[in-house]
Parts: C-alpha cells; sequence; structure tokens
C-alpha cells in the first residue's frame, strides 16, 4: 500500500474525521421526511439515474443488486438560449468514505458512512450487507450490538447488528433559527453532534445542534434529561456543534465537552446520572478526544487527549472531583488507535507526528513514564484494510481527492467520445460508463502530472527525462539532458513539444531535436511559473506567473505580448485554455491569501493580452465563492465553472454574462464537455460523477 493510501485509512480513523471533511464539502440540506425501515428493500446501483424514484432502505443479503439501466446520454448541445434548461441526467459512484470503523467480533467487518449512508461491509469473503440511507454520522456501542444513525433531519435511529433491524427512533424538535441557519449554510449540514450509549445499552446521550445534550431511556420515546451548559453551547463563533460524549464504566456519570479543535475555548464537564447534577467545570482548554477506552479499570480515573499548540498530550482526571491526577506530552499531532493494558498499568497509542511519520508508544499508567516508542513502517490490520480498499473501489467508492482552490487537482476528467469519458485519479484509470477500472502503475514519487485529455496519456518529468504513459500502459521515456529538476510540465498537443518549469526558470523543449529554450523571470516576479498551454496547432504557448499572462511564438521562440502585470496583486492563472482558433485565452486565477481580490475567469484577447471579461462568483450575503475549476465548450461559446460553495454556473464567452446557474450538493472539482456540446460531467468531492445536459 502507497504511503497516499495508507494515510487515507488513518484519516478515516479519526473519531471526528467528519467534521473536518463536513468543513470543506458541501452536503445536502436536511430532509424533511421520515425514513421508515422495511424487512426487504433494494441497494443504491453505483449507476443511479436522476429520475424519482423510493427511498432505499435495508436489504436482505441474498437480494441481487438491481443492474444498471441504459444511460440517456443527452444528443441537443448546449448553447446560450437552453443553458438554464440542463439538469443531472445521470450519475455514478456510491460516494466517498467518511467514516470508517471496523467491527470487532472475529469478522472482517466494516461500517462505511458516505454522504448517502452508512453501508456494512464484509471484506472475507467480500460482501455488501447492509445500507442505511440519509445518514449524517453513526456511532456503534461498546458491544457491538447497537449501531445508533443520525439522519439528516435530525432523527436518531437506533439498530440491532444482529440482522440490522430498526429498534427505535428518537426525534428532536429544533428551534427555527438552527433550522434556517442550517439551510441557508450558516452552520454545517448536520443537527446531532455526538452520542454515546450507556454501558448496558440502556440509554444513549445524544448532543445536537442547538446546544442541548438529551439522554433517553431506550424504552422510552421521550428525554429523561437534558442537560445545558453554556460550554458547550453554540457561539456565535461556532460554525456547528460536535460533542465528545462518554459514560462512566456503572454509568453514574457523563462526561461532556464541546469539540474545538483550534481555540483554548471548551471545558470539560462531568455531570451525575440520572439526577443531571453538574459536578465539575474544567478550566477553558483545547480538549481533543476521550481516550478508548477511557477509564481505568478502577472506574475512577479519566483518560482524555488535549491540545496545545499542534500537540496533544494525555491527562488523567478523578472522576467524583474532575482534579487532573497527571498529564504528559505524547509528541504526536493526532491519535488514530489507543489500547489499554487489562489492568490499567500501561496505554498504547498508535498516530503520527508532525512530519507525518507514523509511531506506536507505550506508556505506563499513571506515570506516564515512556517503555516503548516505535516508528511503524506498517500499521495495525493494515492487511483488512487494503482488502476493504478493494472492495470499496469495486462497489462505486471512488476517492475524488483534492487539494484546495489554491493547489493542484489530484483528480481530473478526460472525454473520450461523446458518450464515454475516464477519470484520472491518483493511483487508477477509471472508465465510464462501464466502471471499469486500471492501474497506473506510475512511480510513488511523480508529482504534477500533465494528462492529454485527447489522447489519452500522461506525461511527468524527472532529472535528465520526459515520461509518457501511453494509453495501452507502455511508458515511452525521452532523455533530456538539461532538466536538472522538475516542478510541472505542459505537453504539445501533437507531442513535438514540451514546456517543464523549475524554480523561476521555464524551459520550452523541442522533443524531436531536442533543443531547450530557457525563459527566466529573476528579478521581475516574486513567484515560480505556475502553468502553460499550447494551442492546438502548436505555434502560441501561453504562460503564466503570479499576475501575468505572457503570448509566445513557439518556433523560434519569441514572446509576442504580456499582459504587463495587470493583475499582480491576485493569484496565479491556473488552468489555462486557448480556443481552437487562438483569438482568446481563458485563465482561472485564485484569488491570493490575504487580499480582497476575488477569484477570477478571465477571459484574455490573444492578439494584445487585453483582458475582455473578469468573471467572478456572486455574493451570498457576505460570503463569496473560489472558483474551483472551469472548461471551454466545444465551440468556444460557453464557459461552465464550478465554485466551493457547490455553484455550477454557464457563462457566456463573448459577453461575460452568467447564462444559468445551479446548486449541487458537493464540491466540484472538475468539468468537461462532451465533444458534441451536449453533455456536462461534473467531478465531485463527493466522490460521484454526473452527466447534466438538456433531457
Amino acid at each position: 500500500m502507497s504511503k497516499s493510501a495508507l494515510h487515507h485509512w488513518v484519516i478515516f480513523l479519526i473519531g471526528w474525521a467528519v467534521l473536518s471533511l463536513a468543513c470543506n464539502s458541501l452536503t445536502p440540506n436536511a430532509p424533511k421526511q421520515k425514513i421508515v425501515a422495511t424487512s426487504t428493500a433494494t441497494l443504491p446501483p453505483a449507476t443511479v439515474t436522476a429520475s424519482p424514484s423510493p427511498a432505499p432502505t435495508l436489504v436482505p443479503t441474498d437480494t441481487p443488486v438491481p443492474s444498471p439501466t441504459p444511460i440517456p446520454w443527452p444528443s441537443q448541445p448546449i448553447t446560450a438560449e437552453n443553458a438554464k434548461q440542463i439538469q443531472e441526467i445521470n450519475r455514478w459512484g456510491r460516494g466517498s468514505p467518511l467514516q470508517i470503523q471496523p467491527l470487532h467480533g472475529g469478522t472482517e467487518q466494516f461500517l462505511v458512512l458516505t454522504d448517502f449512508g452508512v453501508y456494512l461491509y464484509q471484506t472475507v469473503p467480500p460482501e455488501r450487507l447492509a445500507f442505511i440511507p440519509d445518514a449524517a454520522t453513526f456511532h456503534l456501542s461498546q458491544d457491538e450490538q447497537l449501531l445508533a444513525v443520525s439522519l439528516k433531519n435530525g432523527d436518531v435511529q437506533i439498530w440491532g447488528m444482529d440482522g440490522m433491524s430498526l429498534e427505535k427512533t428518537f426525534t428532536h424538535t429544533f428551534p427555527e433559527e438552527i433550522v434556517q441557519k442550517i439551510e441557508e449554510d450558516m452552520l454545517l449540514p448536520f443537527y446531532v453532534g455526538g452520542m454515546a450509549f450507556s454501558p448496558d445499552n440502556s440509554e444513549i446521550a445524544i448532543g445536537y445542534a442547538d446546544g442541548n445534550v438529551d439522554l433517553y431511556r431506550m424504552n422510552e420515546i421521550s428525554p429523561y434529561l437534558t442537560l445545558r451548559h453554556d460550554s458547550f453551547s453554540l457561539w456565535g463563533t461556532d460554525v456547528g456543534l460536535v460533542f465528545e460524549l462518554s459514560y462512566s464504566p456503572d454509568g453514574k456519570t457523563l462526561a461532556v465537552f464541546k469539540y474545538e479543535s483550534y481555540i483554548n475555548a471548551n471545558r470539560l464537564t462531568l455531570w451525575s446520572l440520572p439526577e443531571g447534577e453538574l459536578t465539575f467545570v474544567s478550566e477553558a482548554g483545547r480538549f481533543y478526544e476521550f481516550v478508548e477506552p477511557a477509564y481505568l479499570p478502577n472506574t475512577q480515573t479519566l483518560l482524555v487527549f488535549s491540545k496545545y499548540d499542534s500537540y496533544l498530550y494525555l491527562s488523567l482526571r478523578d472522576l467524583q472531583t474532575g482534579a487532573q491526577l497527571n498529564r504528559f506530552d505524547t509528541d504526536l499531532v493526532d491519535v488514530f488507535l489507543t489500547e489499554l493494558a487489562p489492568d490499567g498499568s500501561q496505554v498504547t497509542i498508535y498516530g503520527w507526528e508532525a512530519a507525518g511519520i507514523y509511531y506506536r508508544q507505550v506508556r505506563s499508567l499513571p506515570e506516564g513514564e515512556w517503555i516503548e516508542n516505535e516508528k511503524l513502517e506498517k500499521l495495525p490490520n493494515e492487511e483488512a484494510f487494503e482488502r476493504l480498499d478493494k472492495l470499496l473501489f469495486e462497489e462505486g467508492h471512488y476517492y475524488n481527492s483534492w487539494d484546495g482552490a489554491h493547489g493542484p487537482k489530484s483528480a481530473e476528467l478526460g472525454v473520450t467520445s461523446d458518450q464515454a469519458f475516464r477519470v484520472l485519479g491518483e493511483t487508477h484509470w477509471l472508465m465510464f460508463p462501464e466502471q471499469t477500472k486500471q492501474l497506473l502503475n506510475l512511480p510513488e514519487d511523480v508529482s504534477r502530472l500533465y494528462y492529454d485529455s485527447q489522447e489519452q496519456t500522461i506525461g511527468w518529468c524527472t532529472r535528465g527525462a520526459i515520461h509518457f504513459r501511453e494509453k495501452d500502459g507502455d511508458v515511452t521515456t525521452v532523455e533530456v539532458a538539461s532538466i536538472i529538476d522538475c516542478d510541472g510540465i505542459t505537453i504539445s498537443p501533437k507531442r513535438h513539444y514540451a514546456v517543464t518549469w523549475y524554480g523561476k526558470s521555464l524551459y520550452l523543449i523541442n522533443l524531436e531535436t531536442a533543443k531547450v529554450n530557457r525563459i527566466s523571470f529573476y528579478g521581475q516576479y516574486d513567484d515560480y511559473p505556475l502553468d502553460a498551454r499550447f494551442s492546438l496547432d502548436e505555434e502560441i504557448l501561453v504562460t503564466s506567473v503570479r499576475g501575468l499572462v505572457a503570448i509566445w511564438q513557439v518556433e523560434p521562440l519569441l514572446k509576442l505580448v504580456d499582459s504587463h502585470e495587470l493583475y499582480y496583486f491576485t493569484d496565479m492563472n491556473r488552468e489555462i485554455v486557448i480556443s481552437k482558433d487562438k483569438s482568446l485565452a481563458v485563465t482561472l486565477i485564485a484569488s491570493r491569501r490575504g487580499q480582497s481580490d476575488p477569484s477570477q475567469i478571465v477571459v484574455w484577447r490573444v492578439a494584445d493580452a487585453f483582458t475582455l471579461h473578469r468573471i467572478r462568483p456572486p455574493f451570498f450575503g457576505t460570503s463569496q465563492p473560489e472558483f474551483t475549476s472551469y472548461v471551454l465548450s466545444p465551440d468556444d461559446k460557453l464557459i461552465a465553472s464550478g465554485d466551493d460553495f457547490g455553484g455550477i454556473r454557464i457563462w457566456s464567452v463573448e459577453s461575460g454574462e452568467e447564462l444559468a446557474s445551479f446548486d449541487i450538493d458537493a464540491y466540484p472539482l472538475d468539468l468537461a464537455f462532451t465533444p458534441d456540446g451536449s453533455g456536462l460531467i461534473i467531478l465531485l468531492g463527493d466522490g460521484t460523477v454526473r452527466l447534466w445536459g438538456v433531457p
């Protein structure tokens, strides 16, 4: 398993990975309908049509998965006149995993949360056992007999793991202000921020987005107790509420704190049960998560992780008084697994430090003395997670990853025909609509790939060479001795030329004659070259540094014109596209951190690098989204854009005006038109790919 793939699984094992993912991606607004379990149901196929269909529920294991129906590919080109009529035609993928929890009952079973719901998978033999739709998060009881699932409308379902039967549903009435803020994306899109079962499973504590922690007995429908405290209420600076909840082994104490990962603003509270009396409030700190298990065998000592700067320390507290008995540093920035010795004499901690190196620590308790500190090359149960990784991929859980609006793509679309396309991921090709995959087999240290969507080849550079992975999988290498190092590469459409850049220099390479021309940006600009693009006939080259676009004649190399640093105080020009007739160039400019200028799509006139249009996303209240990607239509008349608010917009190239806009419940990573201009394919951060067009 590659280090990148290994890191995926480590992230999934973090208790509150769902929070960090929710902060960076959009999920659908809370549905108003109730989901009622039935004795039989169907699982959603990896290919899902956009036509209305009954909400999926649980299935018996012998129910076959429906085969996908033929895809109704659009045939009418998208134009300025019909742009408002486009809609989703089809989608592929069951969603990227947001949270994964292994079961410990002797079988390799895993609960997997996606934006669509909770799946139960078994890896030996590989099988999808169950699916619960519309889940926002889940919590498994300590004995793995009960599963609490919070739905996107705020209801909490209790499922029996033996047979996956729905046993109870708890409802909560939310203030209208909270509902409005969630629906308007002013708060993170989940109503339930934490759940915990009592040791005997007789009750459950649920933390809600309105700041209440309700305690329910399993044989009752209303809470017998509601806990409120300023330390875990919704403050004006909060974007949502997430709670850490833990029952003591005897069920007579509940430990609660509100998760605040970045500021010293939360407090640990202890409550006596069933009275609901507040017995302790800690000093303000950065309490992070409870150790699992959270109590020493004496049942009177609580173990909790906190943060100081970026590092975790572990503290031991008296459960009766809340007094801190000891505290020791771990030198780790995150922890994904803890194990407690049966006699409570030591704790084993698995985590990683700031450089991303994984460690296994063994510390004595309660002293915190070092017993072992081992650097790990392999994580616990890694083979099981590798099997799960393979199964999830086959089931349509795609890892559409993205490094943010200020970083390069790590998943890209390439259209191969009017009714077929590929997704270039970190490790595989994904071919659609067949949903087959092909291993890339690229060196692990390769970065900043160039993807030729027309020829379906991948290019990258290393010291002294340029490499091409051909469509059939073969790798061709061209030796170029002048390449000392390489930060990025662009290949011309007919593969006669390549441009590489390193530091503040850009190199134009004739791949047939090995002639190299160097362009230096020393003494003029503070930033490195970021991107370059050739015209289809290979006669024109467009390059960018911060705020500057330059137009070059390729042979012989000659700068024709540049934009004279008109936008120096904006960030880099990304994703350069040149129109077929070479009259226009389009670039995506991300806003520079600390500057007021928003991200822009800029349409340039190639002849004199004159700006024809600066397209900016509209404001939503006081917030303005940033463009994440764009694509030029095959006839060069339309621009389709995606932004980090989940907006898809169609713009006129001629006027720069917005023609149509649509909201999508996920983060658009990449867009592509089909060659005939009838379909718009959208790659999304929720692990799906969607086809839009005029029906």
